[in-house]
């Protein structure tokens, strides 16, 4: 499962999917033939060292059903049904993580991981998908699809409704996602695959980060997808982080692939659950109460200024002189330092480090370790 390179992503209503846009759009994804012959015509003409290449006409075969919250039981599998056996789609469903339950949740939140701020209104798991039909859905889509020569798989997990307690942006909700939504999300794993004996295809987007994106994959769930992390500072470059952490993992492991790598994925599973209930990294106590944001206004490169920077009481260029020490020019490091302060050996000795509260290391590891 999960050979496709290509996936696609529909939602939230049934007569939504089959109207006519959609269906224009779905019909071309996986017949693409019309377009392609112009790109063939292009290529022919003034790339004709290509001209031969071979396109595949069908774009994608596999489809993920993004479901909001709320959405029926019911018209969650009838919009599967739709896509598996009209569209001859491989499907993934995208699962909530009311599904372990209030109380469940709430212990999680509260009691392990130290958020006691946080509320979750009744009406919220009311509304949303019940574990019990969601195990009958599964396993009515399972053999929907293992009928069809096709495989159905569950994405664990869409973002968690609280009370909107920060009053941050106005409304009665907001929505929980990144590092705390790693643990409740793992353990609905854990309990979805102990369901099925370890024959459920699963997806995994909940918090994963550089740090536990080797244990996701050795617990079987592919593909990994991220969003949060990748809006801290570095953007799309932390991948390269990911993909360093993993193949360290895979080398120790002695594993040649990932299949290899998920050898033993019902214990991983369980090991992983555990595990993310005690890490002190998605405890609320972790992270420092600051952030790394500045206080300037937004221009259109403030991404690029260094929050440590503002911090520093004599607006030191720490980046700067990091940089030239970390590639031994320590006589123009030291004078980065002299040209905004003149008493590094002074200073040095009282400084009280402030701009380790706001270094953007704190999203990568740890902080640097400046005074040091």
């Amino acid at each position: 499962p999960f050979d496709t390179v290509f996936n696609m992503s529909v939602g939230y209503n049934l007569e939504g999917i089959k109207s006519a846009p959609m269906t224009r759009f779905m019909d071309r994804m996986m017949d693409a033939s019309q377009e392609l012959a112009e790109i063939k015509r292009l290529l022919k003409a003034e790339y004709p060292q290509y001209a031969d290449i071979v396109i595949p006409a069908r774009i994608v075969n596999t489809v993920t059903l993004s479901t909001m919250h709320g959405c029926p039981p019911d018209e969650i599998e009838r919009i599967a049904r739709y896509l598996i056996e009209e569209r001859r789609l491989n499907t993934t469903v995208k699962l909530n993580p009311t599904l372990l339950g209030k109380t469940r949740v709430l212990d999680i939140l509260h009691n392990d991981l130290g958020y006691t701020e946080i509320d979750i209104p009744d009406s919220v798991f009311e509304k949303d998908l019940k574990y019990e039909r969601a195990i009958q859905l599964v396993r009515n889509l399972k053999d929907s699809a293992s009928s069809r020569g096709l495989w159905f798989g569950v994405k664990l997990s869409n973002t968690l409704p609280l009370e909107n307690h920060r009053q941050v942006l106005p409304g009665g909700e907001m929505y929980m996602s990144g590092r705390a939504l790693y643990p409740i999300t793992m353990n609905l794993f854990a309990k979805l695959d102990e369901e099925f004996d370890g024959d459920l295809n699963v997806s995994f987007s909940a918090g994963a980060d550089a740090f536990n994106v080797a244990t996701i994959l050795a617990a079987g769930a592919k593909p990994v997808t991220v969003a949060s992390d990748l809006l801290k500072p570095g953007g799309y470059s932390r991948m390269l982080q990911y993909l360093e952490n993993v193949e360290t993992a895979m080398k120790q492991a002695g594993a040649a692939n990932l299949t290899e790598f998920a050898s033993d994925r019902r214990n991983a599973v369980k090991r992983a659950a555990a595990e993310a209930l005690v890490d002190p990294r998605y405890k609320k106590a972790y992270r420092p109460a600051t952030q790394p944001k500045v206080r300037s206004g937004l221009g259109f490169f403030d991404c690029a200024t260094a929050p440590c920077m503002e911090q520093c009481a004599v607006c030191q260029d720490i980046p700067d002189y990091n940089r030239l020490i970390a590639q031994g020019k320590y006589d123009q490091a030291l004078e980065v330092i002299l040209s905004r302060n003149p008493l590094p050996g002074i200073t040095g000795y009282v400084c009280t480090h402030l701009c380790q509260t706001h270094c953007i290391r704190n999203d990568y590891e740890m902080p640097v370790a400046i005074r040091a």
